[in-house]
């Protein structure tokens, strides 16, 4: 009976450090691989904003991943008519569509708020459909954020249902469970 006890817990040892050993090799591609990606991708939008030329859109899941994390920082910094100017060439590059798609098809709650997050922040006219639906999320922190992704926009028009979306939250309680996950996330807590 020891004996077993004791070769369950070396079996659990050895699947955590091997866990361990993936995680580590995960986070050194991301940081070796990823990185100059994001940094050439970052450098191409900043040329096209400058320059006003669309950059050639991204081939690969990867490549195109690592435009949107690019453009996703470059959103933080511009404002105005540059950042008017990155929102269009996100869209020609097809980048909110694949984002679109993440937020309509994934079942993981944390893939949903991500996509809705990232829409949130390109703050483009083609998401307003998919943040709208967003607004019937299961997940509180989606409707959350598709609440504040929807009043970035210009146009009000879904006002009612992002008030309805937001009376619902409070009311299921989900609302203050969305305040404590929200953290110190400004944007969102302006929205509560």
């Amino acid at each position: 009976m020891i004996l077993a006890v004791a070769l369950i817990l070396a079996a659990i040892i050895v699947a955590e450090l091997i866990a361990l050993a993936g995680r580590r090799a995960w986070v050194h591609w991301k940081t070796t691989r990823r990185a100059p990606l994001v940094d050439d991708a970052m450098t191409e939008l900043a040329d096209a904003i400058v320059t006003g030329v669309a950059p050639a859109a991204p081939v690969g899941r990867v490549r195109r991943r690592a435009f949107r994390l690019a453009a996703l920082e470059l959103f933080t910094a511009l404002a105005g008519e540059s950042r008017a100017r990155l929102t269009r060439f996100v869209e020609e590059l097809g980048l909110v569509d694949d984002v679109v798609r993440t937020l309509s098809r994934s079942r993981r709650a944390y893939a949903r708020r991500t996509a809705a997050d990232e829409l949130a922040e390109i703050r483009s006219p083609q998401a307003v459909p998919i943040l709208t639906r967003a607004l019937a999320d299961t997940d509180p922190m989606v409707r959350v954020v598709a609440v504040r992704g929807l009043a970035s926009l210009p146009e009000l028009s879904q006002l009612d249902r992002m008030l309805e979306a937001a009376h619902r939250l409070g009311r299921d309680g989900a609302l203050d469970r969305a305040r404590a996950t929200a953290g110190s996330d400004r944007h969102v807590l302006a929205i509560l």
